[in-house]
Formats: structure tokens, sequence, C-alpha cells
């Protein structure tokens, strides 16, 4: 059976059900992305980059998880999955709408950031950081707050018909820790786990809608031993370093002869957008303090 879904601003369709993506009802034309599975290779021929579990050659990707699938990402329009016996269908997915699609999308020239991002009337805030500084904790607060959710964990960052960056609609899901859900007001027990190799769950998001949105802000996360939070605008050059820093998997950019490119977008959204640095404390997380703080700036 063949799925259609719509997400990071592509048109797929995939023989693998992937239920957290939204449907696509289909049209006519032909889709932006191919997901069918299939025989992968060991190896590539031709390897410009190669880490431990990846290869990187002209127009092709591959990703090795062992003990869940092999995955084949070629020229940005399709992605072939051969997955190893016994795997769970939730990490099969996890690493399709992880690297793998990290990986396409740095292929067809978007940018993918390693963060959440939500929006308003106003235009799209994202919220960029190392793993456990609260991306998407603050996401799930945004959306109580009156925000929609337009992704987590990966936001595809591209040029508008206008030519300004916006930021697309990924899936209507975040993946929170446990402690993430209570303090969003709901129970884990409750909700389905993301994937068999962490404790984290699918928080479902209201009123998801797939349309992109131009970025007005970005909030780079990070947690210190400190009282307080604190924020602090970019400028300059330290805008375009922060950016560049919270690509999502900025080490394919090599193998990929992209550094050049991926400077320019970073350039363009630091021109277009305004920057800070937010430092909380490591305890409490003190999120109503931090979701109100952020607000008040992106609303100023």
């Amino acid at each position: 059976m063949l799925h259609r879904y719509h997400a990071f601003g592509l048109q797929i369709t995939s023989e693998i059900d992937m239920p957290r993506l939204p449907a696509w009802d289909g049209d006519d034309l032909p889709p932006d992305l191919c997901v069918r599975c299939g025989p992968v290779p060991a190896g590539l021929e031709d390897v410009q980059q190669r880490g431990a579990a990846y290869q990187i050659a002209p127009g092709r990707f591959l990703l090795d998880i062992a003990g869940v699938a092999r995955y084949l990402v070629s020229a940005g329009h399709e992605i072939v999955v051969e997955r190893y016996p016994g795997a769970d269908d939730r990490d099969v997915q996890l690493f399709l709408l992880g690297s793998a699609m990290g990986a396409l999308l740095h292929q067809r020239g978007a940018w993918p950031l390693h963060g959440s991002a939500v929006a308003s009337e106003r235009g799209a805030a994202i919220f960029l950081g190392a793993s456990g500084s609260g991306k998407s904790t603050l996401a799930g607060a945004f959306q109580q707050r009156g925000f929609r959710v337009l992704s987590d964990d990966i936001c595809a960052i591209t040029a508008s018909p206008s030519g300004r960056i916006q930021v697309s609609a990924a899936y209507p899901r975040i993946s929170l820790w446990s402690d993430s859900v209570e303090k969003l007001g709901s129970e884990a027990r409750q909700l389905r786990q993301t994937h068999s190799l962490q404790e984290k769950y699918d928080f479902p998001l209201k009123e998801f809608e797939c349309r992109p949105a131009l970025v007005a802000a970005v909030y780079v996360l990070s947690v210190a031993n400190q009282a307080g939070i604190h924020l602090t605008p970019l400028t300059g050059f330290d805008k375009v370093r922060e950016l560049t820093a919270n690509t999502y998997r900025l080490h394919f950019l090599a193998g990929m002869q992209l550094e050049q490119q991926h400077f320019l977008q970073a350039q363009a959204l630091a021109r277009q957008a305004r920057l800070a640095r937010v430092m909380r404390p490591t305890q409490p997380f003190l999120l109503d303090e931090l979701a109100d703080l952020i607000m008040r700036d992106f609303l100023s």
C-alpha cells in the first residue's frame, strides 16, 4: 500500500506507514519525495566522507543503523529503506525522519536547523539548543498560549516565493521526556512511546496546519548553574555562528560540498530575524518564566 503525506514542505509517497505525518490528500502533481522498501548496499562508491554509521558520495547518502535499517538517500528525491530482521517499526521511522530526512533536506538545498518552531500572526520563532535545553518543552508551552507548533527536532528552512526565509511545518507531534510531559499537564502513560531506544513520548499537537511561516526570531537556549533567566540579544557574526552551530547534522555539509551555500543561508536568516541567547538555570526548569520572557521579547 502506498501512503501519502505532507511534511517538511514536501509531498511524500511512502511504502512505509508513518502515522506521525499528516496525510496528503493528493493531487495529480508528482511527489517531491518517494520512500520505498528495497535492497540497500553496504557501501557506496566514490565516497567523499565517512562516519561511524554513514557514507556520503556525490548525490547519495548511506546510513546504516545496526539492528534497525539501512537507508539510501538519493538526489533529494528518494529514500530506500532496508530494515534489519526484527527491527521495531518506531525505530525504523525514528532514523527515517531524523538523519535520513536531514540528509535529504541538505541534498535538496533546504537548511535543516536542530530546533523547534512555533508561529503566530507575527511570524515564526525558532528555539535552538543542545539536547536537554528545553526546545520541545518550550514549544509545547507556547502551544498552550495560543501559538501553533510548526516543527520539532528538525526545522526545514527555505526561501519563500518572495525570497524571504521561512520554516516549513513538519508533523503534529513533539517528542518529550516524561518529566516534560508532566510539566505540560499530561501523563506519560497515556501517550505513545516515540521509539524503543529512549523513554520519550509523542505529545500530540492541536490544530496543526501544514502552511509555512516567515521566520521572525530565533532563540538559542542553554542551561547553566545560575539563578534566574537571562536573555541576551545577538548581533553581527555571532548570529551566523550560532545558526551554524545549530544546523542539523552539520558534519554532513563537507561531504556534500554545501558549506558555501550553508554560509549564505545563515547570513540571509541572520539579516532577517532577531536572534537572542537565553540562559536558564539547571534546576528548577522555570518553564512558565522562560515562556513569559521569550513571549514578551517576541511580541515586543
